[in-house]
């Protein structure tokens, strides 16, 4: 199973950030339904079902750790030259996440350890094939042109699978971990 930790958006604001999509139609991306739209907290590749419940067992008490959380969305732009992607304001609680995981799972050997310095919170909303070859710069940043809430309050983090199908992937999620209202470490 192709598995990912993940914050998942709620649905009118998907469907807020959706239609402004039309706009880049010249860019010519592939457009991933926003149904699949997500904040990747840790990516974890292929595992199988008993590496799943080594990460379910991992990953359950670190909901505790945190309390529900605001994330807002910033812009849209190229992370790289192949995806393009909604991104995230600064959040402190959302890299505290990060690296709580990050490092979680690492120390028990299910994943390698990142560098923190190269998380950047996004939701990846297209891919670009062939990679775009013009400058970055003149692309990169895009405004949220709507004036709808683009805040979210973020209160669980999901453990979601990935299946590829024909039509693109799927994702279903495994297990949720709710954030707790009386976390028992600041974050």
């Amino acid at each position: 199973m192709r598995l990912f930790l993940a914050i998942n958006l709620p649905e009118a604001l998907k469907q807020t950030l959706a239609a402004e999509l039309s706009r880049f139609d010249y860019l010519k991306f592939r457009a991933i339904p926003a149904s699949n739209w997500h904040v990747t907290i840790k990516f974890l590749d292929d595992l199988d079902e008993e590496v799943s419940l080594l990460i379910r067992e991992a990953v359950e008490p670190v909901a505790s750790q945190f309390k529900p959380f605001e994330l807002s969305a910033t812009h849209f732009g190229f992370l790289n030259r192949r995806i393009f992607a909604i991104f995230l304001a600064r959040s402190a609680p959302l890299y505290a996440l990060y690296r709580t995981v990050d490092s979680l799972l690492a120390a028990r050997g299910i994943a390698p350890l990142e560098d923190a310095r190269q998380y950047t919170p996004h939701i990846t909303i297209g891919r670009k094939h062939p990679p775009i070859t013009q400058d970055l710069h003149a692309v990169r940043h895009f405004d949220i042109k709507t004036r709808a809430p683009l805040s979210f309050s973020a209160s669980s983090l999901d453990l979601m699978c990935s299946e590829l199908q024909p039509a693109g992937a799927v994702y279903g999620i495994i297990a949720r971990y709710e954030f707790s209202q009386a976390a028992k470490k600041v974050n």
